[in-house]
């Protein structure tokens, strides 16, 4: 239902500001960080689990550990187009509130599981019901902030990985000190599932499913939020799937490039999350202090994720050149895990830090996402194709944690690591490259447009403009792509 009149709608400065900066950050902003701070809890309880005894209650042998660590992305895969048309035909805050409630439900499930096939069936579920998260927050953000806010604004709520990794070595510190019949890992899954069902009834309540139908402002400050945004370039949702704009996604080459530099991140990462605290407890660490020395690599997640993305949002032509960057540190810190000797744990560690850099990258990405593809269906095919390279990463890279090779320090699995951070330096170059070049051929043809220079001037925008749902391909006179 659109709220914006006939008459045009001048979008001033002022009233910008005091929508994007009073109402939205103060507001929606928290219920994505919590949101996606259980989110990540949630997917993430596996790894700790791991050290409390859960592979020998449920009697996991050989590779059975990192099938369950790769299930979650199988279920991830199977719901990342179903999710995606489920977002042009449900409201968005209705469509994620129940699949938390939903997620909350098969997570406690966790801790009466007692056998590989019960677990198994748990993490593909849990995967689906998680699946809507990422690809959701992020057509929220377009929703309610401009453009060159997309970078911040994703690394503000992806902050919640790293807050819910520090907390979670503190929760799971204090619940391995549980005695009693219930297992501390089943608490953990038990805790957990309560806790994210609570928040989805919160969220069910809170969260809007548009600024049209949003709470916390005014029916002017909608109106001018609507135009701002729309004025921008940015799509509206009319309801129809567009085939055109579903072919232009698949023949977009950025589609493709931003797609395996997900992958080439995602299975590295996807690897090492899950088997970190097993890698650190090889290094000599007991199951508590491998608790808490894992806790550094959250606040490394957090400062590098905020600190990218504040970057991202202040300096032009930054955000290629951060991902290229953020994947070099983790380059190093893999051969630091790799080379160093096993007496030097401290050396060791610190490469389990510095490799946590890979997580910066993501909000980045994301941004790029939003910020760069436009039309309400080719957003959600790319978030599609987008999230299913992510899963397929993170199907694979545990994989290659192969259990006869434990004794020799998993040569395969760093390899691999070392291979797909190298493959997403190259991506990232190629993403500036192609975006650039772009932007240079639509100023030489229809004129100089400086897209960060969008806070400066004011729109006129009527309503048959805000009704169009265009590409970034088909307004190619007045869009020009941030990289």
């Amino acid at each position: 239902m659109s709220v914006i009149t006939k008459a045009p709608i001048e979008v001033e400065t002022e009233v910008g500001t005091e929508v994007g900066s009073s109402t939205e950050i103060n507001a929606l902003l928290p219920l994505l960080l919590i949101s996606y701070m259980l989110q990540f809890l949630d997917k993430t309880t596996l790894g700790f689990a791991a050290i409390m005894g859960i592979r020998n209650d449920t009697h996991l042998v050989g590779q059975q550990y990192s099938w369950l660590s790769s299930s979650f992305y199988f279920g991830y895969l199977f719901a990342c187009y179903p999710a995606s048309y489920g977002f042009v035909k449900f409201p968005i805050g209705k469509y994620l509130s129940v699949t938390m409630l939903l997620w909350a439900i098969v997570l406690s499930l966790h801790a009466a599981a007692r056998n590989f096939g019960s677990l198994l069936t748990l993490r593909i579920l849990l995967g689906i019901f998680e699946s809507v998260v990422s690809p959701g927050f992020s057509l929220l953000t377009v929703m309610y902030w401009k453009r060159s806010e997309h970078p911040f604004i994703h690394g503000v709520w992806y902050a919640g990985n790293g807050i819910a990794s520090f907390f979670a070595g503190l929760i799971g510190y204090g619940i391995n000190h549980i005695e009693g019949t219930i297992r501390p890992w089943q608490w953990l899954f038990i805790i957990f599932g309560i806790t994210t069902f609570l928040w989805s009834l919160v969220l069910l309540i809170l969260l809007p499913d548009s600024p049209a139908t949003a709470k916390f402002i005014t029916q002017h400050q909608r109106e001018v939020l609507q135009a701002r945004v729309q004025s921008q370039q940015h799509s509206k949702n009319s309801g129809q799937y567009e085939s055109s704009q579903v072919k232009e996604a698949l023949l977009d080459p950025k589609s493709w490039l931003m797609s395996i530099f997900i992958f080439s991140t995602a299975a590295p990462s996807g690897a090492l999350s899950n088997f970190s605290s097993v890698i650190i407890q090889g290094f000599g660490f007991t199951t508590l202090q491998t608790l808490l020395v894992n806790m550094p690599a959250a606040v490394v997640v957090v400062f590098l994720g905020l600190g990218g993305s504040w970057l991202s949002g202040r300096i032009p032509r930054i955000r290629c050149i951060l991902l290229a960057a953020y994947l070099l540190c983790a380059l190093l810190g893999v051969l630091l895990i790799r080379q160093l000797p096993s007496s030097n744990r401290i050396g060791r560690l610190f490469g389990i830090y510095l490799f946590n850099s890979t997580g910066a990258t993501f909000p980045i990405i994301l941004s790029l996402v939003s910020s760069n593809i436009s039309g309400y269906t080719k957003k959600t095919v790319v978030n599609a194709i987008f999230f299913i390279a992510y899963c397929v990463g993170s199907i694979v890279g545990p994989q290659t944690f192969i259990s006869t090779e434990e004794p020799r320090g998993y040569p395969s699995a760093y390899a691999f690591m070392i291979f797909c951070l190298g493959l997403g330096v190259m991506m990232a170059i190629g993403l500036l490259v192609l975006m650039r070049r772009e932007n240079n051929r639509r100023d030489r043809e229809f004129g100089f447009i400086d897209p960060y220079e969008v806070t400066t001037r004011e729109y006129l925008v009527n309503m048959y403009e805000l009704d169009e749902d265009r590409t970034d391909k088909e307004e190619e006179r007045t869009y020009r792509y941030m990289y």
